[in-house]
């Protein structure tokens, strides 16, 4: 396929300027004394990823319209590339923004995590964004009489308003609505005030 046959959708991408490509493939004159293993033309890869004093990479032909011909290549197969990654982010971004909010400042999510013993995190909401959620860590209050014989397990329950930590942003995604948010070790998952977990700490 030559430069001047590229596909229609490739075309209108390329005039509008969208998506960007993040390098570019520029045809060179030979420079320098001529030897028997030099090309009067070069296809030069300008790749701002590899190299920050310019051209990365270069390649040989007999003529020019075959050097162009190869740069355009390149540029097609760059511009399908990035048309593919363009179009996933827009499904991943349409996906985002069908799923509602349904978090609202004050409700608290709990992480209860661990594999020889049972952590338990608490984190309450203290602000809300169409995307997300900002929540901060909070303590726990240990349910009197609940701990066993050994005493190194409880159960607890969050201590609202105990703020242990800076918040940090969690992102709506598709589950979201049933209670859940990516976390660390696992997911958090929406309790009441009053519910209590398992706690141990005897590994």
């Amino acid at each position: 396929m030559s430069h001047k046959e590229r596909p229609a959708y490739l075309k209108a991408v390329a005039a509008e300027g969208q998506p960007k490509l993040y390098r570019t493939w520029e045809v060179k004159p030979r420079e320098g004394e001529e030897t028997k293993y030099s090309s009067p033309w070069y296809v030069m890869e300008k790749n701002p990823k590899k190299s920050r004093k310019g051209y990365a990479s270069a390649r040989g032909f007999a003529s020019e319209e075959e050097a162009r011909i190869y740069a355009a290549m390149k540029t097609d197969e760059d511009m399908a590339r990035e048309l593919v990654k363009a179009e996933r982010r827009a499904v991943k971004a349409a996906e985002r923004k069908a799923v509602p909010n349904p978090f609202k400042v004050g409700m608290i999510f709990e992480n209860s995590w661990g594999y020889e013993q049972t952590n338990v995190d608490y984190y309450e909401v203290v602000r809300v964004t169409p995307r997300g959620v900002y929540v901060r860590p909070i303590g726990c209050k240990s349910v009197v009489n609940s701990g066993l014989s050994h005493g190194m397990a409880d159960s607890v329950v969050p201590d609202k308003g105990n703020f242990t930590g800076p918040e940090q942003f969690k992102t709506v995604r598709p589950g979201s609505e049933k209670g859940y948010l990516s976390a660390e070790f696992g997911c958090m998952k929406l309790v009441q005030e009053w519910e209590a977990t398992y706690r141990s700490w005897y590994a």
